[in-house]
């Protein structure tokens, strides 16, 4: 109970007596004090870690105030933190440094233990600023605490802040085990904390400069250092101030420098290129980071490609570029905050060669026939980026390019043995010619065309249909149709196997022909086929085409009929001749083995003029339908 009510002591003298007008505590100021390496690290009695750092913290007050007390209170909790153990030395460390001498000051890593205090530095030294110090350094007993670091200032082996002095001892008030995290154990906990508990100066202390900084803590650690301060200091009145860290109530005033949070170091990521990507020597690579900062704002982002720094950006969105050079590099990026605290990103791998050519093959068929549009094709790749073109070559002369996937041309075949090639240019302009392929071109080979029925010779009656058949054929294509004639006016056409028309017959001599069309054009026409049609009103017997041996003196004409008739009582023959090659002489005779000649009679005149001779023969009874009938006349020698 004795510890509280003096700490409730404290902290109602301060709620009774504040009547001031200014703030007495004008802020904390924090020391990065010193920075340790390797060498220190194995001088230690004690684990330090190398590159932990020793904080200072300092009350600055206005001249004639005095600081009383550092205190944790319900809802003012005093604390000190770290992401890392705190650093306590285990040869001459303690909780508070007024016991420790000088000698033992100057012994190993003893100047870096962690402490509370209301102004001392060690038995008879007070702790100042280092650019304050005065009186030089200790000379450290192991040779060790030389590190340089600048982002501690001064080296404290040539200011090590403390001066000669009378410094106030150190009042614990309300602790039980919450201080051995700062005892002589060094790692033994990152936290300390109180709601019930003092580090008082019961006299009051003030600085040993009219600057009136009072130096209240050391600690030592790997990680993030922060705090929650809350402060009592006195008047020059004799009053009281209190300071707190946060929920002032009353007359406590609020300050932002009584609260030090751990920095939390900014997050970057390199998004651009990809882990593992293949780049080719002299691209331009985009590289881009994402970057962010939880407690505060990215002050930069600074991008390396091994070691060696490519570009700094300092605002949204990170970016920098760089020129690509053969072999395998590393990329990172650094982002910086606004407190300085860093975070290198973790490494993105990639692989940078020379250029590979695209590869291309040319496929066209090995033969054609002129005028076909004759289809070259290719298959080409790029194993490090795309095809930008095809170039097409006949007989090393181009005809044309394709800039487009898939990459074809087409050429009008020409006469003769040709070869066709193609060059590929990647999107980097490199190229590939492929090899050449071989292509005949031959004239087109014309189809054939016959006529398969009727026959020549065959006799029809007029309006009869006579189903006209065609064969036609084509080597090196395909027939297109096939078109029909009758005394070469066309009829009709089919373009389908078998190839077939229905004419109906017209009166008179008929010369059928079909001419056949192949795919390319060519047109062939067949040999006629010729056909007899008769006219179905007209008498039923024709003069016979006719091949005989008959005496130099007579010419036989053969009759027959042309269709199965009755009561046929005569016929009238018209013959034309040469007159200049002979005379005839009017007499005429029927013979015929199956009709009596009695049963004709006969009629004839000469026009020798016009050399044209009349018989007309007259039946008087009725002759047999196949009945033949010779006609034959006596002519004289030819003329001279």
């Amino acid at each position: 109970m004795k510890t509280k009510q003096i700490l409730l002591g404290f902290y109602l003298a301060l709620l009774g007596t504040f009547a001031q007008a200014q703030n007495g505590l004008e802020s904390i100021i924090v020391e990065t004090y010193y920075v340790s390496n390797a060498a220190d690290a194995a001088g230690s009695v004690g684990l330090l870690p190398a590159g932990s750092v020793t904080y200072r913290i300092y009350a600055d007050m206005l001249p004639g105030y005095k600081f009383q007390v550092l205190y944790g209170v319900p809802d003012h909790e005093l604390k000190i933190t770290s992401t890392a153990n705190f650093f306590n030395n285990e040869d001459y460390g303690s909780t508070s440094p007024n016991g420790i001498s000088v000698t033992n000051t100057r012994k190993n890593t003893v100047m870096l233990d962690s402490w509370f205090s209301v102004g001392a530095n060690a038995a008879g030294k007070v702790g100042i600023l280092k650019p304050d110090d005065t009186d030089g350094a200790l000379v450290n007993s192991n040779g060790i605490l030389q590190n340089a670091d600048p982002s501690a200032g001064v080296a404290i082996s040539v200011k090590d802040g403390m001066i000669t002095g009378t410094p106030e001892a150190v009042t614990f008030v309300g602790f039980t085990t919450e201080l051995n995290v700062f005892n002589d154990v060094s790692q033994a906990g990152n936290s300390f904390s109180t709601l019930n508990g003092s580090i008082a100066s019961l006299n009051g202390s003030t600085g040993p400069t009219a600057a009136n900084r009072v130096l209240v803590g050391q600690f030592t650690t790997l990680g993030v250092f922060g705090f929650e301060l809350n402060v009592q200091i006195g008047t020059p009145t004799g009053g009281v101030q209190n300071f707190v860290a946060r929920n002032p109530v009353g007359a406590e005033i609020l300050i932002p420098s009584l609260i030090l949070a751990p920095n939390n170091p900014p997050t970057v990521s390199v998004t651009a290129p990809l882990n593992g990507a293949n780049v080719i020597t002299g691209d331009n690579v985009a590289i881009t980071a994402t970057a962010a900062d939880v407690d505060g704002t990215v002050s930069s982002v600074e991008f390396f490609v091994g070691a060696t720094s490519v570009g700094v950006d300092n605002v949204a969105p990170f970016t920098a570029s760089w020129t690509s050079t053969i072999g395998s590099h590393n990329i990172t990026a650094k982002a910086t905050d606004d407190d300085g605290d860093f975070t290198v990103s973790s490494i993105v791998a990639i692989t940078v060669a020379n250029n590979q050519a695209p590869s291309i093959t040319v496929s066209a068929p090995a033969s054609a026939v002129v005028g076909d549009a004759v289809s070259i094709t290719t298959t080409t790749g790029d194993v490090d980026g795309t095809v930008s073109q095809v170039q097409f070559f006949v007989d090393n002369v181009s005809i044309g390019v394709d800039n487009s996937a898939p990459f074809a041309m087409n050429w009008t075949a020409v006469l003769g043995n040709h070869t066709i090639k193609g060059t590929a240019t990647d999107n980097r302009g490199a190229t590939t010619t492929s090899s050449s392929v071989s292509i005949t071109v031959v004239n087109n080979v014309p189809p054939t065309a016959a006529i398969t029925a009727p026959t020549s010779g065959a006799t029809y009656t007029a309006a009869q249909v006579v189903a006209i058949a065609a064969a036609a054929t084509d080597p090196d294509g395909t027939v297109a149709q096939v078109e029909f004639f009758v005394n070469n006016v066309s009829v009709g056409v089919d373009a389908s196997s078998p190839y077939s028309f229905n004419w109906t017959s017209v009166i008179g001599s008929a010369s059928l022909t079909v001419k056949s069309t192949d795919n390319r054009g060519a047109v062939t026409t067949s040999a006629p086929v010729v056909l007899s049609i008769a006219d179905p009103n007209a008498l039923p017997y024709a003069v016979v085409t006719t091949t005989q041996t008959c005496l130099p003196s007579t010419v036989c004409l053969p009759l027959k009929a042309v269709d199965a008739v009755n009561d046929v009582i005569g016929y009238d023959v018209i013959m034309n001749y040469d007159n200049t090659m002979l005379t005839p002489t009017g007499v005429v005779t029927v013979d015929n083995d199956l009709i009596n000649p009695a049963f004709v009679e006969i009629a004839s005149s000469i026009d020798n003029t016009n050399g044209r001779m009349y018989i007309s023969a007259y039946f008087n009874s009725n002759a047999p339908g196949n009945a033949e009938f010779c006609l034959l006349y006596t002519s004289p020698s030819p003329r001279d």
